[in-house]
């Protein structure tokens, strides 16, 4: 049998080391449970992860019981313990690093960063005319202003060397037209964007449009809140038809059209 096998099952003045490594896997879960639910951030699968590690213990547990077993068996029961402890210490940081810096919803929405003080899918339904609307929510009414005063604030992006540009265009709720380039135009709060959005709940670079034989393409690049399609959330590259309703973050809203006078009819009420 190893020393550590041994210490395992004798340590400690006889109460044995296995004591320390339950302890300490125990410690990592219950800091996780207890830190994902003061955030709001109660995603089963993590807590899931940082708890069932800790059942490599009974082996060991067992051993010490003087259960009988194989020396052999002992060893590998000890270098078990070590790894379901490794494992929910791993998941507890593993928590720590991605979440740092975030909220979670109470009603269950997706995580946020702090900085945002407020849910922006909350908020998003609180807009009457935005994708995912609910009347009557009843949340504060601040909640509604801040994504209000956002909805259509952008402007064109640093000027560039002249690009070709395509019949195809952009339109925000207050007029506001931006016509698309061939092959790629982008968004985001970054200067160097095609688009520029300063709604603080999009990404720098947010989205792209990409362009392919009349062919119109929308890619989210991993941005935070999101970008939805008709309230649908972009998660891999979608297609855009005619009157499509784009929002960018939680109170970005423009829908894209290849017809002018598209905009002239009923049709864009759906924007507002």
């Amino acid at each position: 049998m190893t020393g550590l096998a041994n210490w395992l099952i004798s340590g400690l003045s006889g109460l044995g080391g296995w004591v320390i490594l339950l302890g300490l896997s125990i410690v990592a879960a219950l800091w996780l449970d207890v830190d994902s639910a003061r955030r709001h951030i109660l995603l089963a699968r993590w807590r899931v992860g940082v708890w069932v590690p800790a059942a490599l213990h009974l082996p060991i547990l067992a051993a010490a019981l003087k259960v009988p077993f194989d020396e052999g068996l002992v060893s590998i029961f000890a270098l078990l313990s070590l790894v379901g402890v490794a494992l929910s210490a791993g998941v507890a940081v593993g928590f720590a690093t991605r979440f740092r810096g975030m909220m979670g919803c109470v009603k269950g929405h997706p995580p946020y960063p702090n900085k945002y003080k407020l849910c922006p899918v909350c908020a998003r339904e609180t807009v009457p005319g935005m994708p995912g609307y609910v009347p009557n929510l009843g949340v504060n009414r601040t909640l509604a202003g801040t994504a209000k005063a956002n909805l259509g604030r952008t402007s064109a992006g640093t000027p560039r060397r002249p690009r070709i540009k395509v019949d195809a265009w952009l339109v925000t709720e207050d007029g506001n037209l931006y016509q698309l380039n061939m092959r790629e135009t982008t968004i985001g709060r970054n200067a160097e964007c095609d688009i520029r959005l300063w709604d603080t709940s999009t990404s720098r670079s947010h989205a792209k449009i990409a362009e392919e034989k009349g062919v119109y393409t929308i890619y989210d690049l991993g941005s935070v809140v999101g970008t939805y399609i008709n309230g649908k959330r972009v998660r891999r590259p979608e297609p855009i038809k005619q009157g499509d309703i784009i929002t960018f973050g939680a109170g970005t809203k423009m829908v894209f059209t290849l017809d002018l006078d598209f905009m002239a009819t009923p049709a864009q009420q759906e924007m507002g």
